[in-house]
């Protein structure tokens, strides 16, 4: 063999193990490329999951904040059970605010076990008052209209005087109400 016949073969094994060389090269960026899409696409995955958890803990976040207003607004309007004196305090105020006498007030009774079983009481109260008629209905839009829930249950009502009951006239009242307080905890 020639020297140039050595030369073409040494040429041609060159040239074959670089073909060789380069088709693995080749096949390992491509094995390569495909683990980092795979891992690109997990991470992508992994991305979205955060986002929609993220905005999931946003909206339950706002969910929370809701429900607090919420239960701040009822602790508001159904008094937690301590504070039944200082409501009671405020009765009695309204009363003499509307020129009425209060002869004597008494807790009649808690009740309502399905009430209770809600987290709330229904507690009823009496009240021996007397007064002009027209401040007794003055006093009464004051109760339905308070902040605070109470709730009318009955009243009987006595005049002094003989005939129809007008703006004027004295009447001596018995007043049963309830209120519902909120017990924490139940």
């Amino acid at each position: 063999m020639g020297e140039h016949s050595k030369g073409t073969i040494i040429a041609c094994v060159v040239a074959g193990l670089a073909a060789v060389g380069m088709s693995v090269y080749g096949a390992i960026l491509w094995s390569k490329n495909n683990q980092l899409a795979k891992q690109e696409k997990g991470l992508l995955q992994q991305v979205n999951t955060l986002t929609e958890t993220r905005k999931e803990r946003e909206r339950i976040i706002r969910q929370i904040e809701a429900t607090r207003k919420t239960v701040s607004k009822l602790v508001e309007i159904l008094p937690i059970g301590e504070r039944v004196n200082q409501l009671m305090a405020k009765v009695t105020d309204q009363l003499k605010r509307f020129n009425l006498s209060l002869a004597r007030w008494s807790h009649i009774q808690k009740t309502g076990s399905e009430e209770m079983a809600r987290g709330y009481d229904r507690r009823q109260f009496k009240l021996s008052i007397s007064g002009r008629w027209e401040n007794f209905l003055k006093f009464t839009h004051w109760m339905e209209t308070y902040t605070r829930f109470m709730k009318i249950d009955a009243f009987e009502l006595k005049t002094k005087t003989p005939g129809p009951i007008t703006g004027s006239a004295v009447v001596d009242i018995e007043l049963t109400f309830s209120i519902y307080t909120y017990e924490q905890g139940r």
